[in-house]
């Protein structure tokens, strides 16, 4: 409905502004073009009125008058068209400072994906940027403006304050800040602006953290900030100023919690590079926490095309209901879709994708035939994106099976990541 609005109001526009090139060009033809009236006397006569063409110069004058009267109409137009459209439309998830046309990934990268699933994978998604293959696939899914999918839940995660998050693990401070200044400070919360700063601390810029956290200070009344003071004094070495914030903070009611007065002590102490490694600890803890998966074991709603695909999954199911570990459970039901899959019945992909976030939920490894047959059947190039992600975190990527090997690397080249493709090739070569 706005759209139409939008469009309604431009139109409006433009036949306003062709309403003021009309009333101008008839006053230039009045002005321009002079006329002789003759007037005879004549019985039964009527008058004659002889009209003098203008020269080339004039009609030249005339254009180009017209000409800048249409462009400044229709500027108008576009600029009310902008006004017009609520600042509020603008949807945080797909921000970004990539797009298509600058080294980013195409805005549908999550065409047809599940949006729990997306999340999940992104909430999990491992920030270690060695080697070079998994910085630059975690940087182009994170900084690349994106349409994710749709939720189908009333309260709805923002996958904004995930990808920030993410980068501040990353100490990205610098496309934290860029993507945050996309976005009104009217509908930017403390905690965007508390991650903005931990992720300074993270990146080791400790004066720079320092800086902006004064800022912040005298903009937000939360203790969190006051805290953050006494910590920085700490590393400047300001014993004086540690003391008065302390006693400050003991005035106002609070108290300076163990876990901060540690980090002050290891900085007076001179000990900086531990006190660093403890306040990095804390500052995560602190501010970068996610949105908890939960999953239920997958319960198949499965159209059964033979007795024995029937036979094997209720087989699973009995195996299911006993009780088991949660990792013997994935493995049996892993092996029951593997079978009827290799019977010819090919598994909707949401049981897959089932199997997978039950494993990230119970803190468990991807399984690799659930992972290979996401790779196959997704339409989504972001979810193939993060799975691989998932894959490579693990501490001998020789382990990974054969089969789900090539379909990275066939997955990698498809999607135009040619080099990483080649790269990943050469690892098994090895």
């Amino acid at each position: 409905m706005k759209n139409l609005l939008n469009k309604f109001g431009i139109i409006r526009l433009m036949v306003g502004s062709l309403k003021s090139v009309v009333f101008v060009m008839l006053n230039l033809f009045q002005h321009l073009f002079y006329f002789e009236k003759t007037l005879k006397q004549v019985q039964g006569d009527t008058s004659t009125i002889k009209c003098t063409i203008p020269n080339k110069l004039n009609l030249r004058i005339i254009l180009l008058i017209i000409t800048a009267l249409l462009q400044a109409g229709m500027a108008n137009a576009q600029n009310e068209a902008i006004r017009v459209k609520d600042i509020k439309e603008i949807s945080l998830d797909e921000i970004g400072v990539l797009d298509g046309n600058s080294g980013g990934l195409r805005k549908h990268i999550w065409h047809e994906s599940n949006r729990s699933f997306m999340e999940s994978l992104l909430v999990t998604m491992p920030v270690k940027t060695e080697p070079e293959i998994r910085k630059k696939l975690s940087k182009l899914l994170l900084l690349s403006t994106a349409t994710p999918p749709r939720s189908d839940k009333n309260v709805v995660s923002s996958v904004f304050d995930i990808k920030i998050k993410k980068l501040a693990l990353m100490g990205d401070y610098n496309n934290i800040y860029r993507m945050l200044s996309q976005v009104p400070d009217s509908r930017l919360a403390e905690e965007m602006h508390r991650i903005y700063v931990i992720s300074f601390f993270i990146a080791n810029q400790y004066i720079k953290g320092c800086d902006e956290s004064e800022n912040y200070l005298k903009k937000y009344p939360s203790v969190f900030w006051s805290k953050l003071r006494v910590v920085c004094n700490a590393y400047n070495d300001k014993k004086s100023n540690v003391d008065f914030d302390i006693k400050l903070l003991k005035e106002q009611g609070h108290e300076l919690e163990k876990k901060y007065q540690d980090v002050v002590d290891l900085f007076l102490k001179k000990q900086p590079d531990k006190a660093k490694e403890e306040w990095s600890k804390i500052a995560i803890k602190e501010v970068l926490t996610f949105p908890s998966i939960t999953m239920t074991f997958p319960n198949p709603q499965y159209l059964f095309r033979s007795p024995l695909d029937k036979q094997l999954v209720l087989k699973w199911l009995d195996t299911n209901n006993k009780e088991t570990s949660d990792e013997a459970k994935l493995i049996s039901g892993i092996s029951v879709f593997a079978d009827i899959d290799a019977l010819g019945t090919q598994i909707s992909i949401d049981i897959w994708r089932q199997f997978i976030v039950y494993a990230l939920s119970k803190e468990l490894q991807i399984p690799d035939y659930a992972a290979y047959r996401l790779l196959k059947q997704t339409p989504s190039n972001g979810e193939r994106i993060l799975t691989i992600l998932h894959i490579l975190d693990r501490e001998d990527i020789q382990t990974i099976p054969q089969y789900l090997f090539t379909q990275m690397v066939y997955s990698l080249n498809k999607m135009g990541f040619r080099r990483e493709a080649v790269w990943l090739a050469q690892q098994r070569l090895m």
